[in-house]
C-alpha cells in the first residue's frame, strides 16, 4: 500500500504528459523520480529514440521531465517542457527496450499485453537502481 501511494504521488507530482481524452496510444514510457541529471538514452526495438538527455526530478529541479508516447501518428517525446515527434517503431506486443543510464546499458522485454504504461525509476532505499513497472490503466499526469 505504501509503495502504491508513493508511486501515485510520484507520477502526479513530477511528470508532464500531454494526454488527449479519447485517444488510445500504443504505449507510454515515463521516466519518474530519482534521476539526478545522469545522461540517459533510449532504444526501442533497435531504433534510437533519443540519446544523452539529462533529466532531474528533484523538487528544486522542476524541468527535466521525460516521457514518450507512441500512437498512430508516430512517437511524441515530451522533454523539459518541449515536444518532438519522430516516426513510429514497429512492434508486435513486445518492446525490446534498451535504456542507457550513466553509460550502463539496461535491457528489458516489455509485453504490452500486461500494461501499456511503462514507468522507469532510478530509486532504491539503499542504492540507486533503475527499475521498471507496467501499469494497465491510463495515467493522467500533470
Amino acid at each position: 500500500m505504501k509503495t502504491t501511494l508513493i508511486f501515485f504521488g510520484l507520477l502526479c507530482s513530477t511528470l508532464v504528459y500531454a494526454y488527449t481524452p479519447g485517444e488510445d496510444p500504443d504505449y507510454l514510457i515515463v521516466f519518474g523520480n530519482c534521476f539526478e541529471k545522469e545522461p540517459i538514452s533510449l532504444k526501442i526495438n533497435d531504433v534510437i529514440i533519443f540519446e544523452g538527455y539529462q533529466i532531474a526530478s528533484g523538487k528544486e529541479e522542476q524541468r527535466g521531465n521525460l516521457s514518450i508516447k507512441q500512437s498512430e501518428n508516430g512517437i511524441e517525446i515530451f522533454y523539459n517542457g518541449k515536444h518532438q515527434s519522430i516516426s513510429k517503431v514497429d512492434f508486435d506486443h513486445v518492446l525490446n527496450i534498451e535504456v542507457t543510464l550513466d553509460k550502463k546499458v539496461n535491457t528489458y522485454n516489455i509485453d504490452l499485453r500486461k500494461g501499456k504504461v511503462v514507468v522507469f525509476q532510478n530509486c532504491s532505499q539503499t542504492t540507486k537502481k533503475l527499475s521498471v513497472e507496467q501499469i494497465q490503466e491510463q495515467v493522467f499526469l500533470m
